[in-house]
């Protein structure tokens, strides 16, 4: 029994299944025609990228550093917000309560509960004849909550080995529940968003990952520390301890102690011996790397070759390790868009490199609401008491009504794009305040589509890059695109930045490990019609990533659009081994059992997917047809039931 249209509407994959099925070859710009040989024995003619040394080591956690430095380490836990940055939820959390929320425009409403075993996100469908009697109640507990608060928190829920978004968020700014950032009333990825290390790298401390750039993480303790703390800044450690503790021994316990109690800007952590970074001594590009290793968010962030999230090491050059691509557009209101309003700001651009994010922001201490306006003035006076331009140009009348705050209108706060309720300040420092709201009143909010040859490579001219690695950095964040837009022409461009030869085969040995790379070029062949060269570029992937999730769920269904069914469910039972609660690939596995002729195993599989997801129509429709065939009238009526009460409830007869 076939149900082709049925497994249309639960692919996942970029890929459709129509592309698969076309075995028409295309020619590219520097490629042969055709699919190719396979990759050869003999030596490849184009290098292979080196590989990056790998990263320091030696992490030992925040409260090592209370030994010699209690005042820094506790003034930062008790006021800093990126020392609250991820937090473990428990059942005596006192922000949570009993409480429903309704997001406008949504078929389906929330629920936080409490009891002794901790607290639980529901997820309801209401019959619309009985609110008592839902149609479908889908909970899970929710074990962290990213955010300190100040402008709300998400929460996560745990499933082994990963973690995954909990739909709904608290936001502190209207002091509401609603649907978490990038989520949408009318369908959404309910529980099973999954957090990866693209974003645990920023809200966590540091991950326990069991294999980087699997976003799998050690389930009994997925966080090694679950808040932002020393070491993000100042790196590892441990070579700094060693280096002070062979200091006392060699000087004396006394004078030791005496130095580490010293002001941590007298610290030299570049030239000098110990090897711990103080990120205020560093040249520029260094310091706002340290920053921007979480506050510099692209259109498109890609890693460079060998490189994982995480392996950023304060003292380094961020674009050593990742590929930042933005537009040129200074003015985006994003929550993370401070730096790129910074650097186009007067103030950054006639500082000659003096002024960065520490200049004005206390890494350690935040300070508090009576405190914030005199800090702030006093870091503006900092530059610009000796100007002639420093006295303002307000009546004191209007000085007053200001709260005689530099801030309040040289930096507004304005609406943030990407996260809702939330307000960001504007970092482009007006020197007049009519010009910072007019400018807010011209901003519009982003779109996901974004011209990838307009955007700027951030810092590249300032690392060691070389014109193969800004073209694979190019492909990458093209793909980044293609992922959404699914366009051939610029697939096309992709399959030709990410081929490092002109021959296939070549391009294979080239990129060998790459699997980051291998794994787009192989998606970049599959739009453009290419399918055994999509084919080999995964199955390269899987030679050194056994366990590498995207590509099994791509050659499961590449198989299937194959009819090559024995191995599509192959990859599929790889892929559902970790990833067993994905409703929409249980239901395609029910359908692959179904081509196979397995009834029961089909049945089995929707059955599951059908409690994963009550809410899925084509899963219950499924169900009843089969059952129908198979003269089970008690199942088929229940499930037909079903439908006719979700229809009702969801206005889709």
């Amino acid at each position: 029994m076939r149900f082709k249209s049925l497994l249309v509407l639960v692919m996942l994959s970029i890929v459709a299944v129509a592309v698969y099925r076309s075995r028409v070859a295309l020619r590219t710009p520097g490629s042969n025609n055709g699919d190719g040989p396979k990759t050869p024995d003999a030596a490849p003619v184009v290098a292979r990228l080196p590989r990056p040394p790998a990263p320091t080591e030696g992490f030992v956690g925040s409260n090592a550093c209370r030994e010699c430095h209690p005042k820094v380490v506790d003034e930062y836990l008790s006021t800093h917000p990126m020392a609250r940055s991820m937090q473990e939820i428990g059942a005596g959390d006192p922000t949570q309560a009993t409480i429903r929320v309704e997001p406008e425009g949504s078929d389906r409403y929330y629920q936080i509960k409490q009891d002794a075993s901790g607290v639980w996100h529901h997820e309801t469908v209401r019959d619309s004849e009985s609110d008592a009697l839902p149609l479908s109640d889908i909970k899970y507990q929710v074990r962290f909550g990213i955010g300190s608060s100040v402008r709300g928190r998400t929460y996560l829920l745990q499933r082994g080995e990963r973690l995954f978004q909990s739909p709904i968020s608290w936001y502190e700014h209207g002091q509401q529940w609603d649907l978490a950032p990038g989520y949408h009333a009318k369908g959404h990825a309910r529980f099973d968003r999954l957090m990866g290390e693209s974003c645990l790298a920023c809200h966590a401390g540091r991950m326990n990952t069991l294999h980087p750039g699997d976003n799998r993480y050690d389930p009994q303790t997925p966080f090694a520390e679950i808040s932002i703390g020393c070491e993000r800044c100042h790196g590892p450690g441990q070579p700094h301890i060693d280096f002070r503790r062979q200091l006392a021994a060699s000087q004396g316990a006394k004078a030791a102690a005496l130095e580490a109690e010293a002001d941590l800007a007298a610290i030299d952590g570049v030239g000098g011996a110990d090897p711990i970074v103080n990120p205020a001594k560093l040249p520029p590009s260094l310091r706002d790397s340290v920053c921007n290793q979480c506050h510099l968010q692209g259109d498109a962030v890609v890693r460079r070759y060998g490189r994982e999230f995480g392996d950023f090491r304060p003292g380094d050059h961020l674009a050593n390790h990742q590929s930042t691509f933005v537009h040129s557009d200074e003015h985006a209101w994003d929550t993370v868009a401070q730096y790129l309003q910074m650097v186009s700001s007067r103030c950054y651009r006639e500082s000659n490199g003096a002024l960065g994010c520490i200049s004005c922001h206390d890494p350690h201490s935040k300070p508090s609401a009576e405190q914030r306006e005199p800090h702030f003035n006093q870091r503006c006076q900092t530059c610009h008491a000796a100007s002639a331009n420093s006295v303002c140009s307000l009546s004191a009348e209007q000085q007053q009504a200001k709260g005689g705050s530099c801030i309040a209108c040289h930096m507004p706060r304005g609406a943030a794009f990407d996260v809702p309720h939330t307000a960001a300040t504007d970092h482009r420092v007006p020197r007049r305040p009519e010009d910072a709201t007019e400018s807010a009143k011209d901003q519009s909010a982003p779109s996901e589509m974004v011209d990838i040859d307009s955007t700027t490579l951030i810092g590249a001219d300032e690392v060691d890059m070389s014109p193969r690695e800004r073209r694979r950095a190019l492909g990458l964040a093209r793909m980044t695109q293609v992922r959404l837009t699914q366009n051939r022409s610029e697939a096309l461009l992709a399959v030709d930045e990410l081929s490092p030869a002109a021959d296939f085969a070549e391009s294979l040995n080239a990129l060998h490990d790459d699997y980051v790379a291998l794994e787009a070029l192989g998606l970049a062949y599959a739009l453009t019609m290419q399918e055994t060269r999509a084919e080999q570029c995964w199955l390269q992937v899987l030679q050194h990533r056994p366990d590498y999730d995207p590509v099994h769920r791509f050659l499961a269904q590449m198989y299937s659009g194959r009819r090559d069914l024995s191995r599509a469910l192959q990859h599929l039972e790889q892929y559902l081994n970790r990833n067993e609660h994905e409703a929409d690939m249980q239901f395609f596995k029910a359908m692959l059992l179904s081509d196979m002729g397995d009834i029961r195993g089909a049945v089995a599989a929707a059955e599951h997917a059908s409690r994963l997801d009550p809410a899925k129509l084509q899963f219950h429709r499924w169900l009843a047809e089969v059952y129908t065939t198979m003269e089970d009238t008690t199942r088929a009526r229940r499930h037909q039931r079903f439908i006719e009460q979700l229809e009702r409830t969801l206005g889709r007869r």
